[in-house]
């Protein structure tokens, strides 16, 4: 299984520069910051 960080950090940090590239960006911090809260409670 990928962790988490890596997947967020492999779709945030793409160079895509299609219209959806936006939307995927907000579904990868969005993501993070589930993963962080998440870890919070763990």
């Amino acid at each position: 299984m990928i962790p988490p960080d890596v997947t967020w950090k492999t779709c945030c940090w793409s160079r895509e520069t299609t219209s959806a590239h936006q939307i995927i960006s907000n579904l990868c911090h969005l993501k993070l910051s589930v993963t962080a809260v998440s870890s919070m409670y763990n």
